[in-house]
């Protein structure tokens, strides 16, 4: 591995581009607040009291797509107004640095911005630079593949939607030096505290594969034969998942066969190499889903079956499914869809099957019409799985079948879940909302936020507590990305904080 200190030119640099914050806020609406007599509050807790509480305190809202879940950011509850501005070096773009799932690499103390090939980390409160990372000659664009409260792991995206590098950095969170830097291997799986890299001593290229800390890029482990021969680049064969006890396991595919690793140290901790009949499957990477400290595993061998993510050990098995088949898997918290499709050669016709993860007993199970398109999973809810074909779209939940709608070509979709409510945002254009039955509720794309929602267009942002409601405001802004308390919005070669 060549590790290396950091280089002249990657440390924090001072004075790539300026940040302005307008003058100070009048002081008079804090003022107003604070000398409200006493009687009126209370004639304000007593009338509008429940009403305040119920918003001061908006249930979390999460939003699930196709990236994953998290939770969405809060938004200002009265109109915002420019809190300062960031502009770019000259002859460079600005925007907000975004990690895979689309969220802003940003926390209480900064936010970070991406220029030209390199990333500058302003203050959240006036927008000042506090370091820059200058990328090292060659890199085309440095991208945030993990955010945590010590540092970044960066790579250089190649302008590859999926970034693996080579070109791979280390930043501290809070000065943006490199800790530690690698310049000849790819990522091959990032985890919380461990990154796998193409290649070891034995084998820098192919099959090999080293473990390193994330925070030190210390050599854990390594492996000449890591990465399986059979890797036709389809699904990825290793993947850094978390158990409940905090375990960081690798999980490795190679056709049917599954193995389980102790990430920090390469110890095994279990193998399962399911017998497949010579000519009838086991040569497709196994699908995996992992929920805790359980793996629920299709392995190409007609089975799909519930493991002990630790121990390997057998919590359920269903069998007497198609055999040689492409095989799709989405989990909710209390059931798993599959979509399996047999290979050309099998006059079985493909399937959907619903199945419950408490003892695997299939809900569901519907065979599709001939020549029909196999419909893309997707999880939008706790509970709730859409599967988008050219039939149309179809929500299902741990009871089945929920709603469905003739809706062919809809693009990915986002479900939002804000307490008991549950809705769909259709992005794109035009866009819509739908409700929980997918009847539409409302036409254009909105931004979820935590309480309400943003849309934006014409120049303008604005937020609403609910639908069917005005705008509770409006800003001259045309939004980019959202803050915790706030929204990024662009103008003429610069970001704008709005709060």
């Amino acid at each position: 591995m060549s590790m290396t200190t950091p280089a002249p030119g990657s440390v924090p640099q001072e004075g790539q581009g300026t940040a302005t914050a307008p003058p100070g806020r009048s002081r008079a609406r804090i003022a107003l607040v604070v000398g409200i007599p006493l009687l009126v509050l209370v004639l304000l807790a007593g009338a509008a009291g429940t009403w305040w509480v119920l918003r001061s305190r908006a249930p979390q809202t999460l939003i699930m797509d196709r990236l994953g879940e998290r939770t969405a950011p809060a938004a200002p509850r009265s109109a915002p107004s420019e809190a300062w501005r960031y502009a770019a070096p000259e002859g460079q773009s600005v925007h907000p640095a975004l990690l895979a799932d689309g969220r802003v690499v940003a926390d209480a103390e900064q936010i970070l911005l991406a220029t030209g090939t390199g990333l500058v980390a302003v203050s959240a409160a006036d927008g000042q630079e506090r370091w820059a990372f200058t990328a090292p000659e060659g890199w085309q664009q440095a991208q945030v593949l993990r955010s945590d409260p010590d540092g970044l792991l960066v790579v250089d995206s190649h302008g590859d939607e999926d970034a693996t590098g080579p070109g791979l950095a280390r930043l501290d969170r809070e000065s943006g030096e490199v800790a530690w830097s690698d310049a000849e291997h790819r990522v091959l799986a990032v985890g919380t505290s461990v990154v796998l890299l193409s290649g070891d001593a034995q084998s820098p290229e192919g099959t090999g594969a080293t473990a390193v800390d994330m925070a030190t890029g210390e050599e854990l482990w390594s492996s000449p034969e890591l990465v399986p021969e059979s890797w036709d680049g389809d699904v990825t064969p290793l993947r850094l998942v978390v158990a409940d006890d905090g375990t960081e396991v690798l999980l490795r595919t190679d056709g049917a066969a599954v193995t389980a690793l102790d990430a920090t140290t390469g110890e095994e901790l279990w193998a399962l190499d399911p017998e497949v009949p010579e000519g009838t499957g086991g040569d497709r990477s196994a699908r995996t889903a992992v929920l805790g400290d359980a793996l629920v595993l299709a392995p190409d061998d007609g089975t799909i079956r519930m493991l002990d993510l630790l121990t390997g050990e057998q919590r359920w098995r269903t069998e007497d499914l198609p055999e040689d088949a492409e095989i799709s898997l989405v989990t909710a918290s209390s059931f798993l869809v599959a979509a399996i499709s047999p290979d050309d050669s099998s006059s079985l016709p493909d399937q959907i099957l619903q199945i419950a993860l408490s003892d695997g007993s299939v809900t569901l199970h519907e065979e599709l019409p001939e020549d029909s398109e196999l419909p893309a999973l997707q999880r939008v809810g706790t509970d709730r799985v859409v599967l988008r074909s050219e039939r149309g779209l179809r929500l299902l939940g741990a009871a089945g079948l929920l709603a469905e709608i003739d809706a062919a070509g809809m693009p990915p979709v986002i479900g939002v879940q804000q307490g008991e409510q549950w809705y769909l945002v259709v992005p794109g254009e035009p866009g819509a909302v739908l409700d929980a039955q997918l009847r539409p509720i409302r036409e254009g794309m909105v931004v979820p936020t935590r309480g309400g929602f943003y849309t934006s267009g014409d120049g303008t942002t604005s937020w609403s507590r609910g639908f069917g409601e005005e705008p509770a405001w409006t800003v001259p802004a045309t939004l980019l990305a959202p803050v915790d308390g706030g929204f990024l919005a662009g103008v003429a070669g610069a970001v704008v904080m709005y709060r």
